[in-house]
């Protein structure tokens, strides 16, 4: 039996196949004629009047809201959290959606809000002369979800929301992409494989749980959780260590796992953290990767020094953008999924697993 967010999907394309403009049947019939639960209905129905989709009028009924279609004012659109990557990765990815939104003579403008201004003002994106937002980089909050609804304005995320339900999902296949780097590891007889990542605030909380999931069903019973080093967001260090944040941050996961009785033979980091961790494995003696195997995790360009679970980001956004122009135009009439899959770069620059680990042991004390 489906839950209440499924069957608020259910409703939803009911709605549309019915082309219904005005009242809905009751929760009992409509519970009926789709063969669902009514409790779980009811709840469905809530989430749809919370989307905007809907009216409840206590024993008057539900009733369809008609939504005036959405008319472009100012051929503009904004891109909100592309500001934190490189540079060269900002001006590629804008010249690729201007090439983009040019053929339909919009612009696309790179918005660069911190986090902060974002958290603090959830109802900015009303002060801005664009027509519709794609929000980038994980900027885009359950609040700001509650205020599209509530205006209408077009916006567009790439990645999932925990506690929002949004109509369309645009993100990287996390699901599908981690247990490639996993079973490549796995083949060349690595058992000890490290994880490291900041954690994430909670509306993003699924992320960290996909990528554990896959540690846990890909290594099975050698999962060790001590080596699924996730304890401490980047903005909690970042007031503190500023610039040097990436460097700090390795350096107290290096240091828990390589002081590990069993320490690993191999590890997987997101591109932020990469280049801190090759350095300091260098410095500590060990090679990469004769003695640890090491895979980045890239978004911007695959990294030419170590194993790389590449995830195009620039085609991410072009599909974002894309997908942007389709609901600022009301040509959206279907709900859109566009999943990305990684590819494995330079799988040579990893190696099998040391026979004997001992050079790997209180190689902690030995991190710099």
């Amino acid at each position: 039996m489906p839950g209440h967010v499924e069957m608020s999907r259910m409703v939803e394309a009911y709605i549309r196949e019915k082309k219904i403009t005005g009242k809905l049947p009751g929760i009992i019939t409509l519970s009926r004629e789709l063969n669902v639960n009514r409790i779980t209905l009811a709840k469905a129905f809530h989430l749809l009047e919370e989307r905007g989709i809907i009216t409840i009028c206590g024993t008057g009924g539900s009733f369809v809201n008609l939504k005036q279609r959405w008319t472009p004012r100012y051929r503009t659109l904004a891109v909100v959290g592309l500001n934190v990557d490189a540079p060269e990765a900002q001006e590629r990815r804008m010249a690729r959606m201007n090439e983009i939104a040019g053929k339909q003579n919009f612009n696309v403008l790179n918005l660069g809000l911190s986090f902060i201004q974002l958290k603090e003002n959830r109802d900015i994106f009303g002060n801005f002369p664009v027509d519709g937002y794609l929000f980038h980089n994980s900027r885009l909050t359950v609040g700001h979800v509650d205020f599209f609804n509530r205006t209408g304005i077009p916006f567009v995320n790439t990645g999932k929301l925990n506690g929002a339900e949004l109509r369309d999902l645009i993100d990287h296949d996390h699901h599908a992409g981690y247990p490639i780097a996993l079973r490549h590891l796995m083949k060349l007889g690595h058992r000890r494989i490290a994880y490291v990542e900041y954690a994430v605030r909670e509306e993003m909380r699924h992320y960290t749980d996909t990528v554990r999931a896959a540690f846990a069903s890909e290594l099975g019973e050698l999962f060790d959780p001590e080596l699924f080093y996730v304890r401490k967001t980047c903005r909690e260090l970042e007031n503190e260590y500023g610039s040097f944040v990436h460097r700090v941050y390795m350096h107290e996961a290096l240091r828990h796992l390589f002081s590990r009785p069993e320490p690993p033979t191999a590890l997987i980091t997101v591109s932020a953290l990469m280049i801190p961790c090759f350095e300091m494995l260098r410095g500590a003696g060990l090679d990469v990767p004769g003695d640890v195997s090491l895979i980045g995790v890239e978004g911007d360009v695959p990294n030419k020094t170590v194993t790389t679970l590449f995830y195009d980001t620039d085609e991410l956004l072009a599909c974002g953008i894309d997908r942007l122009l389709k609901v600022v135009n009301g040509n959206d009439s279907e709900p859109y999924e566009f999943l990305q899959k990684p590819l494995l770069v330079s799988p040579g620059l990893t190696t099998g697993a040391l026979k004997k680990s001992d050079k790997l042991k209180n190689t902690g004390r030995k991190i710099q």
